[in-house]
């Protein structure tokens, strides 16, 4: 209250008013870097204002100041709790008595805070009377963001996928037919088929999955990411083991990460927008995109390298390619599990289930288009894979630089869910042919695909030709099957 006591323009101020004043300058000048709450007059300030980005293992302190309009409550504490101690919990005192009274009408303190787990929560804050009826006066929330902390093993991870990549690219090259290059640029029928599948088909197909499934906006962001990156390099592997056409595959990866730059940025432009309000904003650095290259082009080069120069080196890594691989899927379900596994907290029915259609939709697709352009059975086996499976690596990028931390590393739970998906069908279709060639073995036949036509060579003990291939007239007219030999 002011006071003119002098009766000639003299001002002077009561205590209570002084303090008022005080505590107003003081929070003006904190304004800038601390968040304020109010309520019933009590003005409560933290600095940090939230915490963004606390590691896990880590721990902060964060500041408070709390200002009363009047000394009305002399016996108030203020209590933190933590929403999720799963992700971040107090550490030390979580009860702090505030002192008021008619000399000081604001308090100040700190409370610590340890990050646990990768995700967001909120530390639930409430300032009460500290004797009955422990009336609240205010009761507010505190955000905390705990990001993930970058381990050791991460890094021995990712050195051994690449060894892994470049040894199994290095192959694809010594498989590579440049023949058959020059054919498919002379007519690029088959580039252009998985063109429109990947780039147009397969975008439109996640975003459409991300509306309709109960999907949280990140994960949305995180499918339509996932949706938008062609160009796996594990796409490779699989048409190598289901005897597609190599070729034609190395051949639309590199198409398809090239095209990411444009196309990709693109969709994510578009779409994203109705996911996360920012996301239009951020530009992907075309630079980042073509880094996917250096996993694919610089082993596919050794190998075409290896099979002009060295064809016994060749020969002697393709043979090897299968125990190799098999050591690879070994390391990336023990060693790969362990690094990534608080990727696997976040999985769900509803991740798996738009992972699933995703790639299920995007295998009867390219196949099915394959198939209406009339192209051999090699090679719809190979479009297919190719639309279906993605490229995790740009589709992780798009999240960094649409989302910051934590959201990026929680959406990226999505692509990771795909990832495991969409070999799924792969995987039961290498096992059914295993199951039925050797079905087929046990009646003395011998099932052979190869890039253009179907040919069954047949078997018996008592009839082979000069070149190894058994041949009995009776078992082929039983199963009703014309023989063609390629010799």
């Amino acid at each position: 209250m002011l006071r003119n006591r002098c009766g000639r323009g003299s001002w002077s101020w009561s205590p209570t008013t002084v303090l008022q004043i005080q505590a107003s300058v003081y929070l003006w000048f904190s304004a800038a870097y601390a968040q304020s709450m109010s309520s019933n007059g009590v003005i409560v300030t933290f600095n940090p204002p939230n915490i963004k980005q606390l590691a896990e293992d880590s721990i902060t302190n964060v500041t408070f100041n709390v200002t009363f309009p009047n000394n009305e409550h002399q016996h108030v504490a203020m209590f933190v709790e933590s929403n999720d101690a799963t992700i971040a919990m107090l550490v030390g005192n979580n009860t702090f008595d505030l002192v008021v009274n008619e000399t000081s009408l604001n308090t100040s303190g700190y409370f610590t805070v340890q990050g646990l787990f990768l995700g967001r929560t909120t530390l639930k804050i409430a300032i009460r009377e500290a004797t009955a009826p422990y009336m609240d006066i205010l009761a507010l929330n505190y955000n905390v963001a705990v990001v993930r902390k970058e381990a050791v093993q991460t890094l021995i991870f990712t050195i051994a996928l690449g060894v892994f990549l470049f040894y199994f690219n290095m192959v694809f090259g010594c498989k590579m037919e440049l023949p058959i290059v020059k054919e498919i640029l002379k007519k690029p029928i088959q580039p252009a088929i998985g063109f429109a599948c990947q780039f147009l088909f397969m975008p439109g197909l996640s975003f459409g999955i991300a509306k309709l499934l109960p999907l949280s906006n990140e994960l949305g962001l995180g499918l339509l990411a996932i949706g938008c990156s062609p160009g796996g390099g594990s796409s490779n592997i699989f048409v190598y083991l289901l005897d597609g056409d190599v070729t034609l595959s190395i051949m639309m990866t590199f198409i398809s990460i090239v095209s990411s730059i444009g196309m990709t940025t693109l969709w994510i432009w578009a779409l994203g927008r109705y996911f996360i309000p920012d996301t239009s904003r951020n530009i992907i650095p075309p630079q980042k995109i073509l880094q996917s290259l250096a996993i694919v082009v610089p082993g596919v080069g050794v190998g075409l390298l290896v099979q002009r120069f060295l064809p016994k080196v060749a020969e002697f890594l393709v043979r090897y390619f299968k125990p190799v691989l098999g050591v690879f899927l070994l390391f990336l379900c023990s060693f790969g599990v362990y690094v990534n596994w608080y990727m696997f907290q976040f999985f769900s029915g509803m991740t798996f289930l738009s992972g699933l259609l995703l790639a299920i939709f995007g295998y009867l697709f390219g196949g099915l288009a394959a198939w209406v352009f009339r192209q051999t059975w090699a090679r719809i086996k190979t479009i297919a894979i190719e639309t279906a499976f993605q490229n995790i690596g740009i589709a992780l990028l798009v999240l960094r630089f649409s989302l910051g931390q934590p959201d990026a590393d929680l959406a990226a739970v999505m692509p990771v869910s795909c990832l495991f998906v969409q070999i799924l069908p792969a995987v039961i279709a290498i096992i059914g042919r295993t199951i039925y060639e050797r079905k087929c073995s046990d009646k003395d036949i011998i099932i052979d695909y190869t890039e253009t036509k179907l040919y069954v060579k047949t078997k018996d003990q008592n009839s082979q030709d000069e070149h190894g291939i058994f041949t009995t007239d009776n078992s082929k007219q039983h199963h009703g099957i014309k023989e063609e030999r390629v010799l």
